[in-house]
C-alpha cells in the first residue's frame, strides 16, 4: 500500500504478529540489543503498534520521514485508516510497519513522464520516426511515426530487418546496408539519404 503525507509520497508494508488471545501482554516480545541496532540504523522507517493500534516503538528514520518526533508519535493510534492494524480471525495482532519515503522517485517519474512528452512534440513538429535495432536479436521497434513515413501498415510489420530492407530503393539498398553495418562494427551514429518505395510506388527521400 501507498499513500501521502505532509513530507511527501510514502510506500507502506506493513508485518503482524499474532497474540495470544488469553494474554493481555501489549508487546510480546522485547528487541535484543543487536536488533536495536540494526531498527536504529535502517534508512526505512520503522513504527510498532501494539493489539489497539497505539504506537509503542519507533525508529529515528521514521521521525524524519513522518516529521514527528518519538515522543510525538508514542500514543497515537488509528485515527487515519491507512496505519489500521489488521487482525485476524478476532485474533489481535501487533504491526510492524515500515515505510520509505519516495518522494524523489515520484519527481523523477514525473520529469521523465513531461520529457517524454516534450520528445514526442518535438518528433511530431520536426515529422521525425524513431526506431531501434536489436542487435542480439535483429530485429527493429517502430514508432507510430515510422509507419506513416514508410507506408507500412502496423498490421503487415513483423519487427524482422528485412521490412526495412523491402523497402528501400533497388540502387540504394547495397550502400544503405554498408553504411548500416559501418555503423554497428564502429559503433558510431549515423546520418545518411537513401530513398524508398512506398505503397503506391513512389519514391520518397528520406534521411536518417
Amino acid at each position: 500500500n501507498s499513500f501521502s503525507s505532509t513530507s511527501g509520497a510514502i510506500l507502506v508494508i506493513s508485518m503482524n504478529i499474532l497474540m495470544d488471545t488469553n494474554t493481555n501482554k501489549t508487546l510480546p516480545f522485547e528487541l535484543t540489543q543487536d536488533e536495536g541496532i540494526i531498527l536504529n540504523s535502517l534508512l526505512e522507517g520503522v513504527v510498532i503498534q501494539d493489539a489497539n493500534g497505539v504506537i509503542i516503538s519507533n525508529n529515528p528514520a521514521s521521525e524524519k520521514i513522518l516529521g514527528l518526533s518519538s515522543a510525538q508519535m508514542r500514543g497515537l493510534d488509528n485515527a487515519d485508516p491507512n496505519w489500521g492494524t489488521i487482525t485476524e480471525a478476532d485474533k489481535p495482532s501487533v504491526s510492524i510497519t515500515s515505510f520509505v519515503d519516495i518522494t524523489e522517485e515520484k519527481r523523477r517519474q514525473k520529469s521523465l513522464i513531461k520529457l517524454s512528452e516534450r520528445l514526442k512534440l518535438a518528433l511530431k513538429a520536426g515529422q521525425l520516426g524513431v526506431w531501434e535495432f536489436n542487435t542480439k536479436t535483429e530485429k527493429i521497434n517502430w514508432d507510430e511515426r515510422m509507419f506513416d513515413i514508410f507506408d507500412i501498415r502496423p498490421e503487415k510489420f513483423t519487427g524482422q530487418f528485412s521490412d526495412f530492407i523491402n523497402t528501400l530503393h533497388p540502387d540504394d539498398t547495397e550502400k544503405t546496408l554498408q553504411i548500416f553495418s559501418d555503423s554497428l562494427e564502429k559503433k558510431q551514429s549515423m546520418v545518411f539519404d537513401f530513398r524508398i518505395i512506398d505503397s503506391q510506388n513512389n519514391i520518397r527521400h528520406l534521411s536518417g
